[in-house]
């Protein structure tokens, strides 16, 4: 094919691609066109909060912030009693073994409430930490006021144990503090009836013993006096849980026979408790039958409530202030193991007596203690001299002619 023909063909060519284009550009001028829509503006949309943070500690108001009562302490609000453990922890000692936790929880609590050293509603113990195997534990009160409420119970006794609150260890280099409220006054608890068991033989038993009373009732504390060889001196002081359950064994043990001795019990409303040493400890086994010789004169006599010891003191010593103040102390210790004590004068010419120097005047809370006293201090020795007691006119006493 020669040039003229190809370009020929060539400008044809071109010239039907150039219509087509043009047809598609008028058809695209010519499409239908969508009517014109607004572009949505989007609002400003708030962020999510962040979520609720858990309360911060807050820093303990400071100390000097809170009013002084009269004693000097810190008066601490009820809601902060707790940031203050030394103030609402007691120590208590003297557990038996395999105590029950929670038992002990709920005998701490009734004897709170049945003491009156409860003030709001609920229960007073926040929790008792005792360890496996120990014989003590530590309470947690929810105040300071309950706190120093049940330190003035006087020994409880559990399971046949004497317990007593005391102040743990920190408290007293801790600073002190009191609650705002009024402390509970403690209702004291009628004292439970205790029983006096005479015509043991030497060789009892305390379980075979206790087996016997608990025929009765519910035993609360048995003590079976007994010498340094362990052998039984003829007397034991038996407790009950109820004074129904006292008189039962009362009605049914007195003048009984049993292992061929006739068993006498007598209701001593005030007998020392079982678990304090007893001043009686040189009554022999052959003193029984004169032991009860002497109680029977006792109660034929004219009995008081003020008992007058002689030759238990030196005239000497007790001029001396030192001497005198352990003198009273040590007497005092020794005669409130027999029951309690009201008053106890020791005359002595340093402080305007003239009449009484060197006799030690005793006053009981009742004749009951007072005959006690009689029958376990007479002929007794004290510091190397035997003393000698008798009742005393609780008017002279009372008059103080010594």
């Amino acid at each position: 094919m020669d040039k003229k023909k190809l370009k020929k063909k060539v400008d044809e060519s071109d010239s039907s691609d150039l219509e087509q284009l043009l047809e598609i550009s008028k058809k695209y001028k010519n499409r239908p066109r969508p009517e014109k829509q607004e572009i949505p503006i989007l609002k400003k949309v708030k962020p999510p909060e962040p979520p609720p943070q858990p309360p911060q500690p807050t820093t303990l108001p400071q100390l000097s912030s809170f009013k002084k009562s009269e004693s000097g302490a810190y008066k601490v609000p009820q809601h902060l009693h707790k940031n203050y453990p030394h103030a609402v922890r007691l120590y208590l000692g003297n557990l038996p073994d395999n105590v029950d936790k929670d038992h002990l929880h709920n005998y701490i609590r009734q004897q709170m409430e049945s003491h009156g050293a409860v003030l709001d509603p609920g229960d007073p113990v926040i929790q008792v930490q005792l360890q496996p195997g120990q014989k003590y534990c530590f309470v947690q009160f929810r105040s300071i006021e309950e706190t120093e409420a049940a330190l003035q119970i006087d020994t409880i006794n559990y399971q046949g144990k004497p317990l007593k609150f005391k102040r743990v260890k920190d408290y007293e280099i801790s600073p002190r503090i009191e609650g705002e409220r009024e402390v509970p006054k403690i209702q004291p608890k009628e004292p439970a009836q205790k029983l006096f068991v005479c015509g043991l033989a030497p060789d009892t038993d305390n379980d075979a013993l206790a087996n016997i009373l608990s025929e009765y009732g519910n035993l609360k504390s048995l003590n079976v006096v007994r010498d340094i060889k362990n052998v039984c001196k003829g007397f034991a002081f038996c407790e009950f849980e109820t004074d129904l359950e006292t008189q039962n064994c009362v009605n049914g043990l007195n003048n009984k026979v049993i292992g061929g001795r006739l068993l006498q019990v007598k209701k001593n409303a005030q007998l020392p408790t079982p678990t304090q040493d007893y001043i009686i400890d040189t009554i022999t086994l052959g003193e029984q039958s004169a032991f009860e010789a002497k109680l029977q004169q006792i109660n034929q006599m004219k009995v008081s409530s003020v008992v007058v010891i002689n030759n238990a003191v030196r005239i000497k010593n007790i001029e001396d202030d030192y001497e005198y103040n352990f003198i009273v102390k040590d007497l005092k210790k020794e005669i409130e193991k027999i029951g309690r004590l009201i008053s106890m004068v020791v005359p002595r010419k340093k402080d305007g007596y003239s009449e009484g120097i060197g006799k030690v005047f005793v006053e009981f809370e009742n004749e009951q203690f007072a005959k006690i006293a009689i029958i376990l201090l007479q002929n007794k020795k004290y510091d190397g001299r035997e003393i000698d007691i008798a009742f005393y006119d609780p008017r002279l006493y009372a008059d103080k002619q010594y």
